[in-house]
């Protein structure tokens, strides 16, 4: 294609730069002929416009990737949550046969201190998950916020 310089009117930069492209008009009318300012002005916006859909493109990747981690920490917080509530169950049960021993006095009660001591262990191990989980989604969230 012929650039405007040239004397022809530009043919797919009318719609993206009608300023320029009335300039290249009015030359090839045989009016005022355009400045190297409005090649070069051209060209710079060209260079623009690549570089903005380069970075675009680029947020869009982040943006898929940060998605796919935000779905994988919810799919981690829900295993979490199931995990949970099958040990708060299995505490239950522990509870439950604990309750049905024999008084402190009774032979097997190490064994009863140390069931309650396992107990509370699990306990204190699905609160601090349950905490990491939190926070982990937290973070998650601020750096989606951040990216947008």
């Amino acid at each position: 294609r012929m650039s405007a310089r040239e004397g022809a009117a530009p043919q797919s930069s009318e719609n993206a730069h009608p300023p320029l492209a009335a300039k290249a008009q009015a030359s090839a009318d045989g009016g005022e002929a355009p400045d190297d300012g409005g090649a070069s002005r051209l060209a710079e916006l060209e260079a623009e416009l690549v570089a903005e859909r380069r970075r675009s493109d680029r947020k869009d990747q982040e943006l898929a990737t940060m998605q796919s981690m935000l779905a994988r920490l919810e799919e981690s917080i829900a295993q979490q949550s199931k995990d949970a509530q099958s040990e708060q169950q299995r505490i239950l049960s522990l509870e439950r046969a604990i309750a049905l021993q024999p008084g402190p006095n009774a032979p097997g009660q190490d064994w009863h201190s140390d069931l309650q001591g396992q107990v509370r262990a699990v306990q204190d191990d699905l609160r601090r998950k349950e905490q990491e989980a939190l926070r982990f989604q937290a973070l998650l969230a601020e750096e989606l916020a951040k990216r947008k």
